[in-house]
């Protein structure tokens, strides 16, 4: 009897012990994936006037909440806290991610981006999102502060982007517009919004959910032998339109929602940017579908007749040196992911000639 109790309690004390072990270890790899696996994009230091996302209590249970929208089938439900996963954010009234929109300052610019959830920035805090990682890039070049305003919306397509952009300009008033639709135009999902945009989390793989995985997988990638990844499903979620498919977006309408973003930009004193979206299947030896390289030359050859910036995210990755593990799925990016992206929308943007309300307008 002795004997028991004596074992049971030293596999209890054992059991408690690596539980504890696993916690510490849990909490020092999120701590080093917000500091030290983070900051190898050295990214710059954000100053006071920067702090524009106040911390926010989440409730328990919250997941990413939608709403019928009459102009564009679905939104973010406006005034809402959301947590996905690990991550957290608000939405305004306006619907957006989020902190409320107020006038712009004299000395403040602006960059409005409109996609869907890659751009939106799925699974990532409000501040690993590339575009605020641009923005924060930008402000510690120049004398002025640049803030970032997320227009993206999980699932939209071009069509809806466009729609999303002529109600909400006037109260954002960008300098830039980033157009990074693509992904929604071609899933041919018939426009209805999925389950997954209601519920990201019910996706995530377990493991992904931990810290020490994520670690883990980011400062192992370089060992570790190329990873062939598959585009996502099968051939029927990335018709061919040659074979008969259909994307949801047919690939003259992308074309044309292109020109007409870009024109409304224009018409609202903003600068159209179209931001290629990267995804592991760029990372790696295998083909890329031929209706990707197809939608990604139509942006490239809007941005071109119109004298637009293009920001090639694919090809950025690739001299970055990136692995498949700055992804956190087939299409969205990680905070690695976003930092690099962010770093290639900034050098865009500093490569322009800087704005005349900020400083001399010089470049």
């Amino acid at each position: 009897m002795a004997a028991s109790q004596s074992l049971a309690r030293k596999l209890s004390f054992t059991f408690v012990a690596v539980v504890l072990a696993l916690a510490l270890i849990e909490g020092g790899c999120a701590l080093l994936e917000r500091t030290v696996v983070k900051l190898q994009r050295t990214m710059p230091t954000p100053g006071p006037s920067k702090q524009h996302y106040s911390q926010i209590d989440v409730p328990e249970g919250v997941h990413l909440a939608m709403v019928e929208d009459a102009t564009k089938r679905w939104g973010l439900k406006p005034g809402s806290v959301q947590a996905v996963g690990n991550t957290q954010h608000r939405v305004n009234s306006l619907g957006l991610r989020g902190p409320e929109i107020s006038a712009r300052a004299p000395d403040e610019l602006r960059i409005l981006t409109l996609g869907d959830s890659t751009v939106y920035g799925d699974g990532v805090q409000d501040d690993a999102v590339f575009s605020h990682v641009a923005a924060e890039q930008l402000t510690a070049a120049w004398p002025c502060t640049v803030t970032d305003v997320i227009g993206a919306v999980p699932g939209y397509d071009s069509g809806q982007s466009l729609v999303r952009l002529r109600e909400i300009v006037d109260q954002v008033d960008p300098q830039w517009v980033v157009i990074g639709t693509i992904w929604s135009d071609i899933y041919k999902d018939g426009g209805h919004p999925r389950d997954d945009f209601v519920d990201l989390a019910a996706l995530r793989t377990p493991l992904r959910r931990l810290a020490t995985y994520r670690v883990g997988r980011t400062l192992l990638a370089p060992f570790l032998s190329s990873q062939k990844v598959r585009w996502i499903a099968s051939g029927k979620d990335i018709p061919d339109p040659k074979g008969g498919g259909r994307s949801r977006v047919l690939l003259s309408e992308y074309i044309e929602n292109l020109r007409a973003l870009e024109r409304e930009s224009r018409e609202h004193d903003a600068q159209a940017v179209f931001l290629a979206l990267p995804a592991p299947v760029d990372l790696d030896d295998v083909q890329v579908p031929e209706t990707i390289l197809d939608y990604r030359a139509a942006m490239r050859l809007v941005a071109k007749e119109t004298g637009s910036p293009f920001v090639d995210g694919p090809a950025w990755l690739r001299d970055e040196q990136a692995t498949v593990a700055v992804f956190a799925d087939q299409v969205h990016p990680n905070a690695l992911g976003h930092a690099l992206i962010g770093h290639a929308l900034a050098e865009t943007l500093l490569a322009l000639p800087r704005p005349l309300s900020c400083g001399d307008g010089s470049p």
